[in-house]
């Protein structure tokens, strides 16, 4: 069996254009996100706290760079993603997710390595070049 699997090219384009096609939600998530979760589930396990709301991007707001010789393509924002300051405890963020406006069932889930506390009076954003999502080896 091979251990060098994945699409191509051709198909990390096509599988981040459905991704972003007609724009993205990014939402914050205190549960973990399981492979087969709907859009039903992702509102259950996102932040649920006075003040938080989840963020749209539009998909001009995102850049990919290709790896050729890695055979991977990494999406990247572009801009400042900013959820403004919290009003109250949101809780233990362990995944976010960039969600598809138009298809909501359609999104990449990424993990939270430092799965941070949000606190009362904390300033959250995600800076440019701070989301990496990347499809390949």
């Amino acid at each position: 069996m091979s251990a060098d699997t994945g699409g191509n090219l051709t198909l990390h384009g096509y599988w981040i254009d459905e991704l972003l096609s007609g724009g993205v939600t990014i939402r914050l998530l205190t549960t973990a996100v399981d492979y087969d979760d709907t859009d039903a589930d992702l509102t259950a396990k996102e932040v649920d706290a006075a003040g938080y709301s989840s963020q749209s991007v539009a998909a001009t707001e995102w850049s990919t760079t290709t790896d050729i010789t890695n055979g991977t393509t990494t999406l990247t924002n572009d801009s400042v993603i900013d959820f403004g300051t919290a009003d109250s405890d949101w809780g233990i963020v362990v995944d976010f997710v960039i969600q598809n406006d138009a298809n909501p069932d359609r999104f990449a889930r990424i993990d939270e390595p430092n799965d941070p506390e949000i606190t009362e009076g904390e300033d959250v954003q995600f800076s440019s070049n701070d989301i990496e999502y990347t499809l390949g080896n």
